[in-house]
């Protein structure tokens, strides 16, 4: 599903490399935690998946496909195969959480008869199925990152790189944050969450992959945090 080999990512002016010499596979449906200090690399490893920045050495394979081969006019249709949930949820202001999730799905040219019937199935997923008609001001903080988490997963993608999802929520959002993404995963989505959360990464005991000064130092099954 997704392979690194030998990735190494230096941004121009950086005194060392974001990224250096990383190889790792992640399987299709798997659950993946990516951890580490902030600065570790957590970022650009999601950045190179999704392809929004290259690689300096080393190949990012996503489905078969070598990202460096894929035609820059391609890129924008790659990466509506892939969810994304941001560290805030930045949500359209003036739209409603129904359009904020048809929005996903309008922009890849689903019709309107497929928004009306694929939206409520995934707020329900949510647990929003009530909220529909609600402005983002309208809700907490944890409603409107469960409405990006919605949105990532409108076009049932199958990835899903999540960057720090939790870090603007309180403890218990989180916990029910990460039961949303785990119903995701039971679905067959492969899923790829950045977190600095060390209770979260080891309460879950899911795959962690641990990055420091961009090394990976630690590929762990049902692995555990203590930085």
């Amino acid at each position: 599903m997704i392979t690194l080999t030998q990735v190494t990512k230096v941004y121009q002016g950086a005194r060392r490399p974001a990224l250096h010499q990383v190889t790792a596979t992640i399987e299709k449906g798997e659950f993946v935690f990516v951890v580490g200090e902030a600065g570790s690399g957590k970022s650009t490893l999601l950045k190179l998946v999704l392809k929004e920045v290259r690689p300096t050495l080393g190949t990012v394979t996503v489905n078969g496909r070598n990202l460096e081969s894929l035609p820059r006019w391609k890129e924008p249709h790659f990466r509506r195969s892939i969810g994304y949930v941001p560290q805030r949820p930045l949500l359209i202001a003036r739209h409603t959480v129904y359009e904020n999730v048809a929005h996903a799905l309008r922009v890849i040219g689903k019709t309107e008869a497929v928004c009306r019937r694929v939206v409520p199935e995934i707020l329900e997923l949510v647990g929003l199925g009530m909220k529909e008609n609600r402005y983002p001001h309208e809700l907490s903080a944890g409603e409107q990152q469960r409405v990006a988490v919605a949105r990532s997963f409108a076009n049932r993608p199958l990835v899903i790189l999540a960057d720090e999802p939790s870090s603007a929520v309180d403890p218990d959002t989180t916990i029910e944050l990460m039961r949303l993404m785990d119903r995701i995963n039971r679905t067959g989505t492969t899923l790829m969450v950045a977190s600095t959360d060390a209770k979260l990464v080891s309460a879950m005991r899911r795959r962690v992959l641990e990055f420091e000064e961009g090394s990976l130092i630690r590929d762990q099954v049902r692995g555990v945090w203590r930085p």
